[in-house]
């Protein structure tokens, strides 16, 4: 074994282990579990069945040899697995198609996420008692943690998790309750984040197309299993198995017959590395489709449906008190006229009620994420100017739905000297 450190997304030091490594082999990155470290692997990595892959792991933020403190948004670890990716190529010369991830718990929702919003064309992953619901026993207790995560900024949870519900192995309990690396506590506002991504990961399943093997434990005193099942059913990948083990519990690369975790994992990923790598397609319209057929057909659930009948009661009766909603009412929410008000972001309307009504409405989720669109569009445009330039090319700019324009108008400012033609029936 060896050990290193790499640079994340944000330029933060993740401690990482490599064992076997060999540039002729193909590669398993294994991700920890929750409060644990990339120590916890050494039995997985030094198993003769997994001898002849280079084994991958890091340390989580706050975790093990990692330094870099605990951070409370969910998709910073997913940046993380991404960025360490990168790092294997650039570092190791690996390529996406020679990688399998195995991940336990919290990181199996970490690693469904990357495969969801990242799309990586892996060779596939396996998924153990992925923790996509946590059972929290105590009566509301998801609602008080986040009532006191608004009043405290750095709040922790104590772990309730012990070692004798994560494995039967007398050893493992023991080498669990003295290893100092291990951490007894949780950040709220991450445990909050988690809890959210593991539900937007299950209700958009369909999106994943990754080869997947989801080892459930039959008796998890950590997780639910009914989001794991509605998980594994819903993804679109042609090669999947779910395999339920009976009695296990949670920590299953501990448990004493771990063989039996072993033995389906070196199979699947022997079964995946065989395959011929075809393009890896998502089938969007097929599952936005179904969304829609599901709306209109009617086949929400009741409250959904007097949620939204509830919104556009509103927004037609209360909307005219949002410049922004009045915008969008006159000239389509999907409007040139709309876009350039979001992009603005100045909450106007009548009276102190209207502006924050307006403000709310501007900082709605789809609208942020649509700011952010036109930065990243800006640069694109902006990198594409300067490598024309660079080649002696003439640039021209073409919109054929310009709306009002204005990202163009900042870019022409800014590039006087290309020419920009702006198209737009209104």
């Amino acid at each position: 074994m060896e050990t290193g450190t790499f640079k994340s997304f944000d330029n933060a030091d993740i401690f990482y282990r490599v064992w076997n490594y060999n540039p002729s082999q193909k590669t398993i990155v294994i991700l920890h579990r929750g409060h644990e470290h990339s120590g916890r692997l050494q039995a997985f990595a030094e198993n003769e069945q997994f001898a002849h892959f280079n084994i991958f792991g890091f340390d989580m933020r706050g975790l093990g040899h990692t330094s870099q403190p605990v951070s409370p948004h969910f998709m910073d670890y997913v940046r993380d697995l991404d960025a360490f990716v990168k790092y294997l190529h650039e570092q190791y010369g690996i390529v996406e198609r020679d990688i399998f991830v195995v991940a336990n718990s919290i990181a199996g929702v970490i690693v469904s996420a990357w495969c969801h919003d990242f799309a990586p064309r892996i060779a596939g992953m396996a998924l153990l008692a992925p923790a996509f619901t946590i059972k929290l026993y105590v009566p509301f207790a998801k609602t008080g943690i986040a009532l006191a995560a608004r009043l405290f900024k750095h709040l922790t949870v104590p772990s309730y998790v012990k070692s004798k519900v994560l494995t039967h192995d007398v050893e493992q309990q023991k080498a669990y309750d003295t290893d100092p690396l291990i951490t007894r506590e949780i950040d709220a506002h991450y445990l909050l984040d988690l809890l959210k991504a593991g539900k937007r990961i299950v209700e958009d399943a369909a999106a994943i197309t990754i080869p997947t093997l989801l080892l459930s434990a039959g008796k998890d005193y950590v997780v639910k299993d009914d989001m794991q099942k509605r998980f594994f059913v819903d993804i679109s990948s042609t090669q999947k198995r779910f395999i339920k083990l009976k009695g296990f519990y949670h920590g299953l690369l501990f448990e004493t017959q771990r063989e039996q975790v072993y033995n389906p994992i070196a199979e699947f990923i022997n079964r995946c590395f065989s395959l011929e790598q075809p393009p890896t397609t998502c089938m969007p319209d097929k599952f936005t489709v179904d969304e829609y057929n599901k709306m209109a057909l009617n086949m929400l659930p009741r409250i959904e449906r007097w949620g939204f009948r509830i919104q556009k009661w509103m927004l037609h009766h209360l909307g005219f008190l949002s410049k922004g909603m009045r915008v969008g009412l006159k000239y389509g929410f999907d409007s040139g006229m709309s876009l350039d008000y979001v992009y603005r972001n100045q909450a106007q309307g009548c009276g102190p009620i209207g502006r924050w009504i307006d403000k709310g409405y501007l900082n709605a989720i789809g609208w942020r994420g649509v700011r952010i669109r036109r930065e990243h569009l800006i640069a694109t445009v902006e990198e594409r100017i300067e490598t024309l330039k660079q080649r002696n090319e003439p640039v021209k700019i073409l919109d054929i739905a310009g709306g009002t324009g204005n990202y163009l108008f900042d870019i022409k400012r800014k590039f006087p000297e290309i020419e920009v033609v702006i198209n737009d029936f209104s």
